[in-house]
């Protein structure tokens, strides 16, 4: 098929996304595109590890993320461009040709937006808060279990009045917005409550010394688990309103999915404490940010200033040289004019 036949071409939306949240390799003709709060920094570290080159992004120094863990999502592009970061034709040849095994998992909506919220927007993630801060929602106070499901209901409303369909972040973004399997043929696409089979068809393709990337403990966890009590009657309608193509797409029931673990109510007053402690700490990080910023600008304002005044001599000086020409020109002329009465 020629790529101006393909059915995503044209889609500026889906390479955007594409661009910064798949990966490719070329060695085992694999591609993974990404799923925010889905596994996705784990399965980012084990392609990273597949690739030889988590050692190096473990060791960069430019990232801005919070936790250590993190730095994958915004370095893994600057160290394997051949990886991360492809162009808009590389990508074509990726979703194209028949020779690559193309995988994404997804989850159920009810517990990936609670998951996201609480990343995001509870613990007051810098890289994130910015466009909520003067919202009620997220500056409510959490001392007990109500107020989590009111905070979380606030956020739900926010984006069911504020943000839908075009959201502000791919972390709320429905996951079939990103993943676009109206136009993208995968290999698999699977629920990450059931990914048995594509962990044999990795182990299939790679070979059983590559380890198998859902076996390991998962990276980002959350401090509170997805627990009905949280979801109110109106949250749990506003999922089901913002999200119905994943419920529908995904085939995920529409009811709020039963906890398979408990949370006491010691285990939530430690989990309140450790909120608070990032709460402070990521404070702090983004007032650190703030100030960085601040004073990229003032250099950048003072290296602006003082292009204009370099310009500004620089001109003058040639406006100098210019004149000095003229009137040595002028005086040369005067010599050869003079020069005849001499004689």
């Amino acid at each position: 098929m020629n790529h101006k036949d393909l059915p995503y071409i044209g889609n500026e939306n889906l390479f955007e996304y594409l661009r910064f949240n798949s990966y490719r390799s070329e060695r085992y003709k694999l591609f993974y595109i990404a799923t925010p709060k889905v596994a996705c920094t784990t399965l980012k570290w084990w392609f990273a590890s597949l690739e030889g080159c988590a050692k190096i992004i473990r060791g960069a120094t430019d990232s801005s993320e919070s936790d250590p863990e993190l730095i994958i999502h915004d370095t893994f592009h600057k160290v394997a461009p051949k990886v991360t970061g492809l162009q808009p034709n590389a990508l074509l040849e990726v979703l194209s040709s028949d020779s690559y095994f193309r995988f994404a998992v997804v989850r159920n909506p009810y517990k990936r937006i609670f998951s996201a919220w609480q990343s995001k927007l509870l613990l007051q993630e810098p890289l994130q808060v910015g466009p909520y801060v003067k919202f009620d929602f997220y500056n409510k106070r959490i001392e007990n279990p109500d107020d989590v499901a009111e905070a979380f209901e606030g956020f739900l409303e926010h984006l069911a009045t504020q943000e839908t369909p075009t959201y502000w972040d791919h972390h709320w973004t429905p996951q079939a917005a990103l993943l676009r399997p109206d136009l993208i043929n995968y290999s698999q696409l699977v629920q990450i409550e059931h990914v048995d089979g594509l962990s044999k068809a990795l182990a299939d393709r790679l070979g059983a010394y590559i380890p198998d990337p859902f076996s390991v403990r998962r990276t980002n966890e959350s401090l509170i688990p997805y627990l009905p009590e949280f979801v109110t009657a109106r949250s749990s309608e506003f999922i089901r309103t913002l999200y119905a193509e994943d419920f529908d797409k995904f085939e995920y029931d529409r009811q709020p999915p039963k906890p398979k673990e408990t949370f006491s109510a010691d285990q939530f007053d430690v989990a309140l404490q450790a909120i608070k402690i990032i709460r402070g700490r990521h404070q702090r990080m983004g007032e650190y940010v703030r100030h960085t910023s601040s004073l990229n600008q003032a250099v950048a304002e003072r290296d602006g200033q003082l292009g204009s005044v370099r310009q500004s001599l620089e001109t003058h000086l040639q406006a100098h040289e210019e004149v000095q020409r003229l009137q040595q020109e002028r005086v040369e002329e005067a010599k050869k004019i003079s020069e005849p009465s001499r004689g």
